[in-house]
């Protein structure tokens, strides 16, 4: 096949394929839009879970007895009425007059109120009728008398009016014998009953949750380098052992970093001494000068990067955090870094602390400004507080970072060209072991560019 057509073919079955995942989007686009809406706390979906059953329940039940039950009921009784009506029409008719006896009997056996208006001819009724009930006794009475009637429903009463060729018989019956009460009792006692049971299912529910939300706290201590305290694994099995797993991987990882710190630690000590042998050596040494001083300031450098580490390593032994205030750790960093008074500005309350390793936070911030101090003259230095973190920002007037490269200046021993170089001095683990110590109090340190020209460093410590 020849290799145009290869690629057309090629290019035809992409364009199929993208055909397809649009159409796949679009078809999950509204469960999308729906996804934005959902509880995003695991109590607030569990309660969800249990709340739509429950309501799916109430309205199928509703509909049940509303729509089926009680309108058989309410035909039911509706039959019953116009049959106790329609026996008393008949002994009327056959006695052609409203007795006593007719009247009394009426009251007592189907509790019928009867009055004879005598000569009188139904009027049309402008009464708005209840429907639900209105209809299927409307309909009875159609089934069982032969006369004209009205029909007429009051709050208390259902009031029947028949014509007759006497007169009108004026008929009066409670209403309860047309309405039954159980459909909202039922109703009553199941929204009752389950709010109830949601309500201890919540109780319940909630008590599980707890496990979790204290594992998830423990987790965020230990990625804080923070002291966990009195975590231990409870609520159900599956809970259980997530928490057990949490322990052990928490004691694995501190005996790593602790193995992979006292060896890094013991290595850079051990190096310290062939360093200074070499520094003895190289001042005996007689030849080119030019050559030896080179060999000096490779030298040197070494044993800065030996001493960083070391430092870096001391700092970072499990020291209990604290709150500090940031703002005299940054005035002390600031003036031990050289700055003049006049060349550095500090914006931060005087309150403001964070939950921090002191010894781990001042190394991160002396290195970053001592950074600041070899590349730049002035600083500025601003502290803002939101309601998850605290932000420190610091800037410079210097040169600055191109952006391509702040990706690989955070790593260990990148050092940049041009203005900042190694005439400068630097090991290239300042800005490596700052991110580090921002990274291990569960924080974040990124590069911008600074308003005044030069690097503006953001450091985002959680609260």
């Amino acid at each position: 096949m020849p290799r145009l057509e290869q690629q057309d073919i090629i290019e035809t079955d992409k364009q199929s394929v993208k055909k397809h995942m649009n159409s796949a989007n679009q078809g999950m686009q509204p469960f999308k839009t729906l996804k934005k809406y959902m509880p995003k706390r695991l109590l607030a979906r569990a309660t969800m879970i249990l709340l739509l059953p429950m309501l799916l329940t109430q309205i199928i039940l509703g509909y049940i007895f509303i729509e089926r039950h009680t309108q058989r009921i309410v035909r039911m009784l509706a039959k019953t009425i116009s049959g106790d009506i329609a026996y008393v029409i008949n002994a009327i008719e056959a006695d052609e007059q409203l007795t006593f006896t007719t009247k009394y009997n009426a009251k007592q056996l189907f509790d019928l109120n009867l009055k004879l208006l005598e000569g009188k001819n139904l009027i049309a009724s402008t009464h708005e009728p209840h429907r639900w009930l209105h209809d299927p006794m409307q309909e009875a009475l159609r089934e069982r008398l032969t006369k004209p009637f009205q029909l007429r429903l009051s709050h208390k009463f259902i009031h029947i009016a028949v014509e007759l060729p006497q007169g009108v018989l004026k008929i009066k019956t409670s209403r309860k014998r047309l309405h039954s009460r159980t459909t909202e009792q039922v109703l009553i006692w199941t929204f009752a009953s389950s709010l109830l049971l949601l309500i201890i299912a919540l109780v319940f529910l909630r008590n599980q949750i707890r496990p979790i939300h204290r594992l998830a706290h423990a987790a965020e201590q230990f990625g804080r380098s923070q002291t966990i305290s009195k975590f231990k694994p409870e609520g159900a099995t599956e809970v259980r052992r997530a928490g057990q797993a949490f322990i052990i991987m928490r004691q694995r990882l501190t005996r790593l970093m602790n193995n992979r710190m006292e060896a890094l630690a013991g290595i850079s000590h051990d190096l310290r001494t062939p360093l200074t042998r070499m520094k003895l050596q190289l001042e005996m040494m007689q030849g080119n000068k030019h050559e030896i001083e080179t060999l000096k300031s490779d030298v040197k450098i070494m044993q800065e990067m030996v001493s960083s580490f070391l430092n870096f390593a001391r700092d970072m032994e499990h020291e209990p955090a604290v709150r500090v205030y940031i703002r005299n750790e940054l005035i002390k960093v600031i003036e031990q870094s050289g700055f003049e008074k006049n060349n550095w500005c500090l914006d931060c309350p005087e309150e403001q602390t964070i939950l921090a390793q002191p010894l781990l936070i001042n190394r991160c911030l002396t290195n970053l400004v001592s950074n600041t101090k070899r590349y730049a003259t002035k600083i500025w230095v601003s502290v803002r507080n939101s309601d998850s973190y605290t932000k420190i920002y610091i800037e410079d007037d210097g040169p600055g970072i191109p952006q391509s490269s702040r990706t690989n200046v955070l790593k260990p021993f990148v050092r940049l060209d041009g203005s900042r170089n190694n005439d400068m001095g630097g090991t290239g683990l300042g800005l490596t072991i700052a991110k580090d110590a921002v990274e291990a109090h569960g924080g974040k340190l990124t590069l911008d560019d600074s308003k005044h020209g030069g690097l503006k460093v953001i450091i985002a410590f959680p609260n």
